[in-house]
Parts: C-alpha cells; structure tokens; sequence
C-alpha cells in the first residue's frame, strides 16, 4: 500500500505542479494580452520573463505549503471538503508570499530599470491566478482519482485486504474503502465470529479461528481488525498472532458507538490520540467559515440599513421602551454575551413573570412586535453580533442562561450545541423547529449540524432561509 500510496501522491504532486504552470501562464496572457480591451493596462506591458523569475519562488512556496499539510503523503486521504480548503490555503499563501516578492523587488531592485523589464504586480492578474490555480487543482485531483479507480480496476499496485469484523463497525469500514477506490484496497473477505452474512460483494470467509487458513488461501497482504470496543483483547491477540509475518496490521477505532460525538485522530510527538467530542470547525474549516460571516454580516447591515432604520423609527413612535433589547445569552463552550434584538414587547415585560418563554399568541407582544415576530426581523440586530464574532450567520440558536440550566437538566446532550457559535438561522429553523416548537427534535436537529457541518451546508440554510421563514409561524 505505501508503494501505491507514494504513486498516488507523486501523481498528486505533478498534476498540481503543471496546472500551477499552466495556471500562471493563462493568468499573465489574459491580464496583458486577451483581456486588454476589458482590463485596460496602465503601465506599460512587463515583459513574462520577469514574473517567471518570480513563478519560481512561488513553486517553492506553494510546494512547501502543500507537503506541511501532508496532501501528498502516502495512505494520507482525506474528504473533498477537506481537500479543497487545502488548496484554498496553498495556493492563497503561495500567491501571497509572490505578491510580497515582487513589491519588494520592485521597491529595491528595479529603480532605475527600463519600462520593459519593470515589473509593477498586477493584482488582477493574481487574482486570475488564484481562480485558475484553485479550479485547476480541483479538477486534477479529480482526474487523479479517476485515474487511480481505472489502475485499480486493472489490479495495479492493489493490495488484498481482510477485515476482521462485520458488525457495524467493519460494514462502515468495508463501505468507506468502496467509496475510495484510490486507496488501492481490495476487500477480498470478512471474518466474524459468528459467521455473518456477506456485505455487499464482500463475502463473510469464515470465523475468527480459520484466520491463518483464510490468510494464506487468499493471500491477504494487509489486515483491517474491526472489533467493538468491548472486544479489544481479542483484538491484541490477533494483533501478536500476526505480527511476525509480512503482513500489515491496521486497528479501526470503535468510536460508531458514541452518537453525536465527532471523532478525530490527532497525535503529540509521536503518541496517537483519539479525539473525541470534537468540532469540526476548526483550522481552514473555521476559517472560512468565519470568512463567511464577515463578509455576508456586513454586507446585509449594509443593504438592510434603511429597513432597520424604519422599524427602529417605528418601535420608537409606537411603545414606551429602547429600541434595541439587549439579552444574555449562551455562546460558544457556554461563555456569556449580550445579543441584540428589535425590541418587540412592551417595556420590563418580564419583571412580574421572570424569565418566560415566548409563544404565538404571548399578550406581552407590542404590535408592531407582532409583526417583527412573525417576519422575523426582530432578528436583524443580530448581524451585528455576527460581526463582533459573538455569533455565526449559522448555528444553533443561543439560549438564556436560564433555559440552558432547564434544558441539560431534561437532555442529557445539549451543552454539545455550545461546541459552535450560535447562529441567526440554523438546521433546525428551517426544518420547521422555531421558537416554543418540540426541543427536543431543535436539540436533533442541532447535533446534526454539529457533526455534519460543511460550508455547502451552511450556504443551503442560508439560501433557504428566506422561503423557510414564512412556513414557520409562532416564532
């Protein structure tokens, strides 16, 4: 498996290289030469020589990123999502470590230089680049994996796989290795202790006490154990059963188990560890989420700045009270801030009541409130709070202190939703789970977005959003 993991990555690596290249040529020939007539250029036409001086430098740069990240890397996979903000990543630093070259060349070396040979970077143009890069890569890696199903089907540098187990834990792992058939496994069976049925094509070859038989009949190079966790000395024995003979040995964790937890492996200096509750928001994924929010926040206060100016006109003219109510509520890992909302009841609405609920026909409700309420711009305020960092465009909903202390209390898993920012709309919301509506399916469908999280799916809820909002009354 290294010897076709090394292949794949060295192809990974060519094919990232001559897109770059090509990348890098298309942008310049399109800035200074296809383009023109649309993209006037101001300082005279710089001669291509003297950015590939530079493109060298951003080889060495957009290499270096790339292996720090271990993309190429062999038995080193990873999901598209997580592939693709790699390469957003690399090729954002390499473009930016050239940018900064050529100012500084252009500062320090090229005063007195003739204006054929002066090279003033075009920012366009490595914005081209940056297109061209990113959708270039994305598109060999694809061709990459395609070209490794073809190899694979003709049974290059494939190497025959047994797992051990076929309960749920052997089924997810036999299905995953389907799914990518750039590994360059071929699952030639499964042993279970009770002599299971097949899965799929992937036939059951007998018991854990025929192992040596099977291995040897099969000629099985690599050994995937899939035992439950409650099965772990079996797992050691098989483990010292096998591991004078040349074959691999890799251990499956059994985290399937732990519902609603997300896992990772991570390791400190050479020691494994198994990571679990963990994010999924963290690293290009945070990032680009957080990305996300400045810039759709800022552009929505904005745009929506003469409409939060009518209703703030409104609340003004119409109830006795601020204009912006400002409420405590629970954030990310559970820390504290204000968030702000359209005040839409009447002034000190709680002080007789204490904390309460909100529901459809609640008496509190001023009448443009109602209103607010039911079109849910009482939530606009909020983008301000996303631009803070306090919360995200998407998320679960941040509760009040109050009701999180209830809602651990009934369910058991509900500090979990505090491991993401808090959001204006969210999976739950536009599934229909708004307000007072069944917590107990909103905490569901919160934990869902918590270990299913993904940039595509954020940018779903938000475009649905706006159609989902009028479905759902009693907000």
């Amino acid at each position: 498996m290294r010897s076709y993991g090394y292949w794949v990555g060295f192809l990974k690596w060519l094919t990232d290289l001559s897109v770059t290249v090509l990348a890098f040529w298309l942008a310049y020939y399109l800035r200074f030469d296809a383009l023109t007539w649309l993209f006037p250029v101001r300082w005279g036409y710089p001669e291509i020589s003297i950015y590939w001086k530079l493109f060298g430098l951003v080889l060495l740069a957009w290499t270096v990123v790339f292996y720090s990240m271990r993309a190429y890397r062999p038995r080193h996979f990873e999901g598209r999502e997580e592939e693709f903000f790699h390469i957003l990543i690399g090729v954002g630093v390499a473009s930016a470590v050239v940018w900064g070259l050529a100012l500084y060349y252009r500062v320090f070396h090229q005063r007195n230089a003739p204006p054929e040979q002066f090279l003033e970077p075009s920012r366009l143009m490595f914005v081209m680049f940056m297109c061209l890069d990113v959708t270039g890569i994305v598109a060999g890696r694809a061709f990459v994996r395609w070209l490794a199903e073809r190899l694979r089907a003709r049974g290059w540098q494939i190497q025959r796989a047994l797992i051990v187990g076929n309960g749920t834990l052997g089924r997810a792992l036999a299905s995953r290795i389907w799914q990518h058939p750039e590994y360059g496994i071929q699952v030639v069976g499964m042993v279970d202790g009770e002599n299971g049925d097949a899965f799929h094509d992937v036939p059951v070859l007998g018991s854990i006490e025929d192992l040596p038989r099977i291995v040897r009949e099969h000629g099985v190079q690599a050994l995937f154990i899939a035992l439950p966790a409650d099965e772990f000395p079996k797992a050691m024995s098989i483990v010292q059963q096998f591991q004078t003979q040349p074959i691999s040995i890799h251990m499956a964790m059994d985290v399937l188990t732990a519902s609603h937890l997300r896992t990772t492996v991570s390791e400190i200096d050479g020691l494994p560890l198994l990571n679990i509750n963990d994010t999924p928001l963290q690293g290009a994924a945070a990032v680009a989420k957080r990305v996300l929010d400045i810039v759709l926040s800022a552009l929505a206060l904005v745009l929506l700045s003469p409409l939060m100016l009518l209703i703030a006109l409104l609340i003004k003219l119409t109830s006795r009270g601020p204009v912006i109510y400002r409420q405590i509520r629970m954030g990310l890992d559970g820390r504290p801030f204000v968030m702000y909302k359209f005040r839409t009841m009447v002034e000190d609405a709680e002080e007789a009541t204490g904390p309460t609920m909100s529901h459809a026909q609640d008496p509190r409700r001023t009448p443009i409130g109602k209103v607010l309420r039911f079109l849910s711009f009482d939530e606009l305020p909020q983008f301000w709070n996303v631009l803070k960092g306090d919360m995200s465009l998407v998320g679960p909903r941040p509760e009040r202190p109050y009701f999180v202390a209830d809602f651990c209390r009934r369910y058991s898993q509900y500090m979990l939703r505090h491991r993401v920012k808090g959001g204006i709309t969210g999976w739950a919301q536009v599934n229909g789970f708004r307000g007072d509506r069944d917590y107990e399916r909103r905490i569901e469908y919160d934990l869902y977005y918590l270990t299913h999280w993904s940039i595509w799916l954020d940018l779903w809820i938000l475009l649905v959003t706006p159609f989902r909002m009028f479905r759902y009354t009693g907000i």
